[in-house]
């Protein structure tokens, strides 16, 4: 009789902590820890507010990485978000995430650009659009085994800001 309790109340307990959601941690970066690709063009600066391109015309590529977690053994991004301003009325600020594996795998996000829809939009789907506005991205590039390298890979266009970005992590 006793051991039929203990194995209901067994039971009971997986059942319990199966049901148990797993902890979130969400890491925060400000657009300072992003790098440009070519450092060496005039006008591509960091402000009090972030990365900068001053220039008048055209865009450039910049890599905003992902640290805190890479090298974990499982890791799952459920969400991320890149913070912008964008200054250019012919071109957006668009964004992907892009995962790099131990094993040389190599994943890729959806791209967003920047537009009027809260949480962005389609690769340039509105290049007018100028503004303050969020990418959002849901489950950008899901899970991986040892990851080396996570970083949001953008296209800065002239006038324009990366204010920061953030990554939300499964535990």
């Amino acid at each position: 009789m006793a051991s039929g309790r203990i194995q209901s109340l067994i039971t009971a307990a997986l059942v319990l902590i199966s049901g148990v959601a797993q902890a979130q941690t969400t890491y925060y970066y400000s657009g300072h820890q992003c790098q440009w690709y070519d450092g060496s063009v005039p006008k591509l600066q960091y402000s009090a507010y972030g990365l900068v391109n001053m220039n008048s015309t055209g865009w450039r590529g910049a890599y905003c990485p992902a640290d805190g977690y890479v090298n974990s053994n499982l890791v799952t991004i459920n969400s991320s978000t890149v913070v912008y301003y964008d200054g250019a009325s012919t071109q957006s600020v668009s964004c992907t995430w892009e995962m790099t594996n131990w094993d040389g795998s190599l994943y890729w996000s959806p791209t967003l650009s920047s537009c009027s829809d809260y949480g962005g939009c389609s690769y340039d789907a509105n290049p007018g659009f100028t503004g303050i506005g969020q990418l959002n991205f849901t489950n950008p590039i899901g899970r991986s085994l040892y990851p080396l390298n996570i970083t949001a890979q953008c296209l800065v266009p002239y006038w324009s800001t990366i204010y920061g970005y953030n990554m939300t992590t499964a535990q």
